[in-house]
């Protein structure tokens, strides 16, 4: 499917999926212990396999640049991060078509599925892929992220990204620059919705206590499940994560979260895209803005993580 950003902004968006939902019964219940025949039962949810193979069947369109499979099969409200901030459907489904890439092969390891609520699941897994995208030899390894959405009796894509696993033998990469002037906490745009402005709040929460090394507080807004994939190239789960949160030696003055986007992907689920900044440096190196995507699940009153997925700004 697309690889990363650096050869095609929004071919990430090539994950497509098919419907992999049992039909819903619709016979009435009959006999005597039937009391209420409107009701309706849930399918079933989807199992790791049903989804990767579904993913395959993605990247297979991807690699012949089937751009109308996709129209299909994204939600509406699609989106992921990309070079220039974020990607909605239609840009999405035009790429493939306009795709300059040219795969020969590629591979799937690692899978991992992780519910998120009754009508929502995140898959991820590590790509490998052979090809060239405009002439240059694509990155092989990535972690991919796709967040499935049930649609009646079928499972489409609302979210897909794919962060590029580090050559262990590459030279590091020169740090950017961050911004100069000081950063004070708080956010510096004001959401466009209340949901927005729910997940923000948790968000908000989260990046104070990483800034104050809280692993408690971090403890209490991440799900059991919470999956992390950072800038190293690395994929988490929730211990590792408030670890790597925590034990990192940063020191930071202050952060800003601008051009939060929410969309709402169920009614116990929903996801949050941002621009994140913070003023400070980690294991002493300057810090350069990012953008995260973060999938919350609602349990009882509070929203917890269950992803967390960081690209560079």
């Amino acid at each position: 499917m697309k690889r990363i950003t650096l050869y095609i902004l929004t071919a990430a968006a090539a994950i497509a999926l098919a419907s992999c939902g049992e039909t819903v019964d619709k016979t009435p219940a009959t006999g005597a212990n039937s009391t209420n025949t409107a009701v309706k039962p849930t399918p079933a949810a989807p199992t790791k396999e049903a989804l990767i193979a579904l993913e395959t069947k993605a990247f297979e369109a991807w690699k012949n640049k089937d751009g109308k499979y996709f129209d299909g099969f994204l939600t509406d409200s699609f989106v992921m991060i990309g070079e220039s901030g974020r990607v909605d459907k239609a840009a999405a489904v035009k790429s493939i078509t306009e795709d300059p890439c040219d795969i020969k092969s590629f591979s799937f390891s690692d899978e991992q599925l992780t519910p998120a609520g009754d009508d929502a699941a995140i898959l991820t897994l590590r790509s490998s892929v052979d090809g060239t995208c405009g002439g240059e030899k694509i990155q092989s390894q990535s972690w991919v992220a796709t967040v499935y959405v049930r649609s009646q009796t079928q499972w489409k894509a609302a979210y897909h990204n794919e962060i590029p696993i580090p050559d262990p033998n590459a030279k590091p990469a020169v740090p950017v620059a961050k911004t100069s002037g000081k950063i004070e906490p708080g956010t510096d745009t004001k959401p466009a919705d209340t949901a927005t402005e729910a997940l923000l709040a948790v968000e908000k929460k989260g990046w104070e206590a990483w800034r104050d090394r809280d692993a408690n507080t971090l403890d209490q807004l991440a799900g059991n499940d919470l999956i992390l994939i950072d800038l190293s190239g690395q994929r988490f789960e929730k211990t590792g994560a408030i670890k790597t949160w925590t034990e990192s030696q940063c020191e930071i003055a202050g952060f800003t979260l601008s051009e939060p986007a929410g969309v709402s992907l169920t009614k116990d689920a929903g996801l949050l895209l941002f621009k994140g900044t913070a003023d400070g440096r980690c294991d002493g190196r300057e810090l350069s803005p990012i953008w995260q995507t973060s999938v919350y699940v609602r349990q009882g009153e509070s929203w917890k993580y269950v992803m967390v997925i960081q690209t560079p700004a």
